[in-house]
This record gives C-alpha cells, sequence and structure tokens, in this order.
C-alpha cells in the first residue's frame, strides 16, 4: 500500500516520510509530522496500548497537526466493548496465554475511542463516519500555548 501512496504521490516525495514497522517498536520523532494516519490496525490494542501510542503519536505531531484513523470493528455499545474484552481474557485464561500482542479484535464503541484519543491529548475529536462496523476518526493535536 506504501508503494502505491508513494507512485501516486510522486510529486510529493520530498513531502512524504512513510514509515513501515511495528508500532510499539518505531521511533517517532519529536513534532515532526503534520499529518498521521493509521488505516486498519488499532482494533487489535487494548485501551492502555492504545493510549500509549497515541500519546506517541501526539507528541510526534506538530502544534495543530492531525492524525486521521478508520478502523473495523467499532461497536455500537459500550456493553458490546466489554463482552469482547471479556471473551479474548477468557480465552487467554483458558489457553494459558501470556500478555501481549495478538490477531484478536477488541473493538471500542465510538464514545470510549473519542475517550482514549481525548485522554493521550488531542483535541477535538470527530467521529468522522460509520460504515458498518468501519469509522474514521479525525483528531487533532493543539497547538502548544
Amino acid at each position: 500500500m506504501l508503494k502505491i501512496l508513494r507512485s501516486k504521490c510522486h510529486f510529493r516525495n520530498d513531502q512524504l516520510n512513510l514509515i513501515t514497522g511495528f508500532y510499539f517498536e518505531v521511533e517517532f520523532p519529536s513534532e515532526r509530522f503534520d499529518l498521521a494516519i493509521s488505516v486498519q490496525s488499532m482494533h487489535h490494542f487494548g485501551f492502555g496500548q492504545k493510549l500509549s501510542l497515541y500519546k506517541r503519536i501526539s507528541r510526534s505531531l506538530v502544534g495543530n497537526g492531525r492524525y486521521i484513523e478508520t478502523d473495523d470493528y467499532v461497536v455500537s455499545t459500550e456493553i458490546e466493548e466489554k463482552e469482547f474484552r471479556k471473551r479474548y481474557e477468557t480465552l487467554k485464561s483458558e489457553r494459558n496465554v501470556p500478555d501481549g500482542f495478538y490477531h484478536f479484535d477488541l473493538p471500542f464503541s465510538i464514545d470510549s475511542q473519542k475517550g482514549v484519543l481525548e485522554e493521550a491529548g488531542f483535541w477535538p475529536v470527530r467521529h468522522h463516519e460509520r460504515y458498518g462496523n468501519t469509522s474514521i476518526f479525525v483528531s487533532r493535536k493543539p497547538t502548544s500555548k
């Protein structure tokens, strides 16, 4: 996907800094980017993991920079969110699986997703649109005072 983006935006290659890697291992430079985008990858992380990552993303953005996220598995209610979390914890317990990163969907409700982004320092956080289970969030890093 990044190769396609680079080829389509070849006239802006000097303005693109495309990063490939595992979110929790890649270094993000401080106040370097105007925009960060995540597509279909955050629904595997719990609240604490997301909060930590969103704080790092926020620090990497310049003041008034934007973070745009589109992701699957946004559930309608916090009750559904808790049911997925309980199922995940039960499976881990039954199979004696240690903490780590696994390909398991941990959907958030729209309110929970907005809340974790706000707690990470983004404001405003706007739920732009929902298409089935997929939602788009647009967040902004406030300008430093």
